[in-house]
């Protein structure tokens, strides 16, 4: 059905067809290069530009295995130097940088792997020299459609074929002895009872060349009585339940423990708690009377009414509000805010954002009070404007995540904390950035810094994209090594996943609506805490972070689920 689709599209738009005028040979100028054989059924191919063999790629999840399994390591300083699309139909709007950029010139239609981060694909485009993000298969496959050209079978018939990455028979894989261990750094793999291979790659666990589930900072893999297990720097073991990991405990018998190649970082135990959900109950999420959707939604009631009506649904859902050096009295501000909410017998959830050197001082949000004791004065103020009534706090959106976390700044926070959970219904949460930025051991270790045994918890994904599956699986496994606090999830933009793009993502779109009824025991409540059409700083054309921008809003709802 979908080479009948890529036909169809085929023949209504039309992919560049290769002819025979070009000079030198077909495989030389298609190097990097994904061809459709348009004579046929829409089959395709991707030429490798290291040897100029054509691999085929029978479907999307087969072209996105076959890509990653000939990329290119590349770090992250070098990766940040090739310009980047949010989508891969973005890319045919591009002028070529070919010309101008020595280094995405070199790596042109190579695909290249992420060896500092998770092993993230990237394929830079041939023409243009902009990259695109592989996510998953889908991507793949839509990269596929948008960039292919077509080719005729006698011009394909001219490249030789590379062996079949992708279709190797399982007739050849045995299954591994029982209680075989495989080390980072090894070569060897695992194979299961299934005749599925697993390996370490930079830390991450691969299933048959994908990653499986969320894993970071793993040293071993081991295959005890049929099942596979990871065991990570912190010394905790995991095992694979078909569909993702769980345990996080001691070594699995009957296996005999095996010196790891890495040496394992200790991350502070904390004493679990038991912590009930701030959220249960029967009171709602405060929603502000007023907000740019809303205002949005009036000015387009007549001129617009279709996209009037969407700006509607932005503004009926229940937003945190955030709170920073703009505040001239923020005792006032918080005291007028937590009023409002408590006259509708409703939660108010309230973000601060005034952490000294915010941003790291050099980023679309920097800014902040001036030192530390600017810092709890204001906090102060801030917990005195809630007084004694309900409130949730998220604390310093990507203040632990970031690179200028140290043990000044948790100190700082810690005292935040105090300050906050001194108040009889404040519930305070920690942020604790996403799954693809701090690995779990190290965000504990800060986040026990941070003063995190004294909060509620912990808040994920804050104005980023990360799916609510990724968070639930990345919080787990903080939440285990930090005492099992709770932690809440912001899903206003996360409807599409990360797409590699943390500013403004064009292929973002919202997520499901704010809920404090999640049905995991430690996921308190689904929140919006970056608002809908919020920008996140001057990149695709958007404004200063933080302000609206209509258009964006617009984009975030028609991609977004509702």
């Amino acid at each position: 059905m979908k080479y009948f689709a890529l036909l169809l599209l085929l023949t209504l738009f039309g992919s560049p067809l290769l002819t025979h005028a070009t000079t030198g040979s077909v495989a030389q100028r298609l190097r990097g290069f994904i061809v459709l054989q348009v004579q046929q059924h829409g089959e395709a191919w991707y030429i490798n530009p290291a040897d100029g063999l054509r691999q085929y790629m029978r479907d999307g999840v087969a072209a996105y295995g076959l890509m990653r399994s000939v990329g290119l390591g590349i770090t992250n300083a070098d990766l940040a130097n090739i310009p980047a699309v949010g989508r891969a139909d973005e890319i045919k709007l591009k002028a070529s940088v070919c010309q101008t950029n020595d280094l995405a010139e070199r790596v042109k239609g190579y695909i290249l792997l992420q060896v500092q981060a998770h092993g993230e694909a990237w394929y830079v485009e041939p023409v243009s020299c902009y990259r695109v993000y592989l996510k998953d298969g889908d991507e793949a496959y839509r990269i596929m459609q948008v960039l292919s050209l077509g080719i005729s079978d006698a011009d394909l018939a001219t490249i030789p074929t590379a062996p079949d990455l992708t279709a190797a028979t399982t007739s050849t894989l045995v299954e591994s002895a029982n209680n075989l261990v495989v080390a980072v750094g090894q070569t060897s793999s695992i194979i299961d009872q299934q005749k599925n291979v697993w390996t370490i790659v930079n830390g991450v666990v691969k299933k048959n060349g994908f990653s499986a589930g969320y894993s970071a900072n793993v040293n071993q893999l081991a295959y005890v009585n049929q099942v596979v297990w990871q065991r990570n720097t912190s010394n905790l073991w995991w095992s694979w339940n078909g569909s993702s990991w769980s345990g996080g405990s001691g070594l699995p018998s009957p296996l005999v423990p095996v010196p790891a190649v890495v040496t394992p970082t200790p991350t502070p135990t904390l004493t679990p708690t038991s912590l009930s959900n701030p959220f249960s109950g029967n009171k709602p999420l405060y929603k502000e009377g007023w907000s740019n959707a809303q205002e949005q939604a009036d000015d387009w009631r007549v001129s617009r009414s279709s996209d009037a009506a969407k700006m509607q649904y932005l503004a009926d859902q229940p937003t945190a509000a955030w709170f920073g050096d703009w505040n001239d009295d923020i005792q006032a501000d918080v005291d007028a805010y937590v009023d409002d909410a408590e006259a509708a017998n409703n939660i108010p959830v309230l973000v601060a954002y005034n952490i000294p050197n915010r941003d790291c001082g050099d980023g679309y949000s920097a800014g902040g009070v001036s030192g530390a004791s600017a810092y709890h004065d204001w906090i102060v103020d801030m917990a005195n404007g809630i007084g004694n009534r309900q409130a949730i706090v998220i604390i310093e959106p990507d203040a632990v995540a970031t690179d200028c976390f140290d043990d000044a700044r948790g100190v700082m926070m810690s005292d935040a904390v105090s300050v906050l959970e001194a108040k009889p219904n404040v519930s305070s949460y920690i942020d604790a950035g996403h799954p693809n930025w701090t690995p779990a051991a190290t965000m504990a270790t800060r986040l026990t810094k941070a003063g995190i045994a004294k909060a509620q918890g912990f808040a994920l994904n804050v104005s980023n994209f990360y799916t609510t599956e990724s968070n639930i699986e990345f919080g787990n496994d903080i939440s285990a090594r930090v005492g099992g606090k709770h932690y809440v999830i912001d899903t206003g933009r996360n409807h599409n996943g990360w797409n590699g793009e943390w500013c403004n993502d064009q292929a973002a779109g919202i997520g499901l609506k704010p809920t404090t009824n999640t049905g995991v025991p430690l996921f308190d409540a689904g929140l919006w805490v970056k608002s809908a059409g919020g920008s996140d700083g001057n990149c695709h054309g958007g404004p200063d972070a933080g302000h609206w921008w209509a258009e964006y809003a617009l984009d975030l709802y028609n991609q977004g689920t509702h």
